[in-house]
């Protein structure tokens, strides 16, 4: 019997080919010291590529619009989808211009090219690369290639890179990788999977000492594990509620605390300790910066700017909640419209009976309170499920919309 191969249409290879090539270059510049090995104007070259390709993308699925005559069945719902993309897209040239972070534009562009791809294909491959990736830094690291960049806590707890650039960065990425791996194997995950995962948790904490990605992802375990026993009553309307209120509700309690936020009252303080600070570095960059409809330029100090510039007695003043830093730095305007995509995404899981892809983005969202990787696409594809919310296609939510393609616009 002949084999058969499997045809990728055109979009979707100029997409695959764009997305990774910018998310590995991204990757490594950022995130790992692999960042002393790349060329100077490199990023440069790489953000080109990926508008090119992007933009013959776009040409191409034109031409299907055009060739099929679908401007003859206008469908006014249809359509305006795609052009809530198409104004998700200004927004993010506007508020690069405002803020003057260009990086928001590659993203948005990115998420809104991925409307018309099989995005689970998309996580399986990114889930690939990130191993790839860590295999990479650590084997760099162990064999002097990569300088090690170590900091510690109190308590002469040293903390190791491996090869990255930060030491909190390994575990977060694995945290990630853990989370593709669910959502991918869906209720089918074997105790393989959970193993691997476990093990790679355990050891990112024993080599960095970053305690919120291991905490979550073995909670992240235990709930997938009850959900799986007890499908049939996850799949029900109260739990669809519940999960679709989630998101809103938790992002707009973490908002009023950190403005609220009192250092002289001791409840205060407690739940603070227990959030790793964010409580308080959450009010301190409200009430510093304060927060506009698009953004503001806002140069921050982290713990890579303080160890590069080895001055202790620089303010640490970064706001490591992604909601409150997308608040901060890109305006009122987008932080509403990332936290009602990603409620919506809830809620199209659910609806579509895909309780662990809720699941999911839930735990993006409860990390993202604490850590600001929600929109670095270096770190993990999620950000690209709210391109599926531009999509013209309707697709009934009994089926896998996530995975659903096309040619055209």
């Amino acid at each position: 019997m002949e084999k058969t191969t499997k045809k990728y249409p055109i979009n979707q290879i100029l997409f695959f080919i764009a997305l990774f090539s910018w998310a590995l270059y991204l990757e490594l510049q950022t995130i790992t010291m692999f960042k002393d090995h790349l060329p100077n104007h490199g990023f440069l070259a790489i953000r080109l590529l990926c508008f090119s390709l992007l933009g013959i993308k776009g040409l191409y699925e034109l031409s299907v619009y055009i060739k099929q005559k679908e401007y003859s069945q206008f469908n006014l719902k249809k359509e305006g989808r795609f052009f809530i993309g198409v104004l998700f897209m200004l927004l993010s040239v506007l508020i690069a211009f405002v803020s003057k972070n260009t990086v928001i534009v590659d993203t948005c562009f990115l998420i809104f090219s991925a409307r018309n791809q099989d995005l689970r294909v998309v996580v399986k491959w990114f889930i690939g690369l990130q191993l790839v990736v860590m295999g990479a830094c650590i084997l760099g690291s162990l064999t002097g290639v990569l300088p090690e960049r170590v900091s510690f806590r109190s308590g002469n707890v040293f903390r190791y890179s491996l090869g990255y650039s930060w030491t909190s960065f390994p575990a977060q990425s694995f945290y990630y990788i853990s989370l593709m791996i669910f959502f991918v194997k869906g209720m089918t995950f074997r105790w393989w999977d959970i193993l691997f995962v476990v093990a790679g948790s355990v050891f990112w904490y024993q080599v960095t000492d970053t305690k919120n990605p291991i905490a979550l992802i073995l909670l992240f375990i235990v709930l997938s594990m009850i959900v799986r026993k007890w499908q049939p009553f996850f799949t029900g309307k109260l739990m669809t509620i519940l999960f679709t209120i989630a998101t809103p509700a938790i992002t707009t309690l973490m908002l009023v605390l950190s403005i609220f936020y009192n250092a002289k009252v001791k409840w205060f303080v407690s739940l603070n300790h227990l959030l790793s600070n964010r409580l308080a570095l959450g009010h301190k960059g409200i009430d510093s910066f304060g927060f506009t409809a698009f953004g503001q330029k806002i140069e921050f100090v982290d713990n890579v700017n303080k160890n590069l510039s080895k001055n202790r007695k620089l303010d640490y003043n970064f706001i490591d909640s992604s909601f409150l830093n997308i608040l901060v730095t890109k305006g009122l305007l987008f932080y509403v419209m990332i936290v009602a995509s990603l409620t919506m995404l809830v809620y199209k899981f659910m609806k579509s009976s895909y309780v662990i892809g809720g699941l999911v983005f839930l735990f993006v969202v409860v990390h993202s309170l604490f850590d600001p990787q929600l929109l670095d696409l270096w770190f993990s594809p999620f950000p690209l499920f709210i391109g599926k919310l531009f999509s013209r296609d309707r697709v009934d939510e009994n089926t896998n919309w996530w995975q659903s393609t096309s040619r055209s616009l």
